[in-house]
């Protein structure tokens, strides 16, 4: 029978991957949509990475029999420190996928103690307002204009809420 903590750590490395598998097409998504792709290799490169430390760990932990609170916290931090980098190579807080560095302190906080969940909850939060203020801007290749659809820029009205306006061409 497989421990409870190791099957988390699967759970884990599953939920992983299938974030993975989502950058990874939205990059090839944009290699095939714009014409200077080699914009999205560092991106690619650091997914190839957490995807092969998810590998790695799998293996590393399949021979194990169980699984210790401080493991799973490395492997939490894993994914916020590597989708924090993630983030920053593809464009920051503007990046649909900002919102994966949740689920990092959702599952510490269903698996590990407080004082875990609580550093994972600073981790979190330290790497989404990096990923804010250091994001890499990416060239303009990638606004809509470039790929032949209309442009959106933004306005504020009066009370702080901003609209979009989409130009015609």
């Amino acid at each position: 029978m497989i421990h409870w903590s190791k099957s988390q750590l699967y759970q884990l490395f599953l939920i992983r991957s299938l974030a993975l598998l989502g950058q990874a097409a939205t990059l090839f998504y944009f290699a095939l949509t714009i014409g200077n792709a080699e914009i999205l290799y560092p991106g690619a490169v650091a997914v190839v990475a957490l995807a092969s430390l998810t590998a790695v760990s799998a293996v590393y932990f399949r021979a194990k029999t169980r699984v210790t609170d401080l493991q799973l916290f490395q492997q939490i931090t894993i994914d916020v420190i590597g989708w924090s980098f993630i983030m920053y190579l593809t464009g920051g807080a503007t990046n649909p996928f900002i919102s994966y560095l949740l689920v990092p302190i959702i599952v510490s906080a269903a698996v590990l103690n407080q004082r875990f969940t609580v550093l994972v909850g600073i981790a979190a939060l330290c790497a989404c307002g990096d990923a804010r203020l250091r994001a890499r801007r990416l060239p303009s290749e990638l606004c809509l204009e470039c790929t032949g659809r209309p442009r959106a820029s933004r306005t504020k009205t009066s009370v702080g809420i901003t609209r979009l306006k989409f130009a015609s061409h």
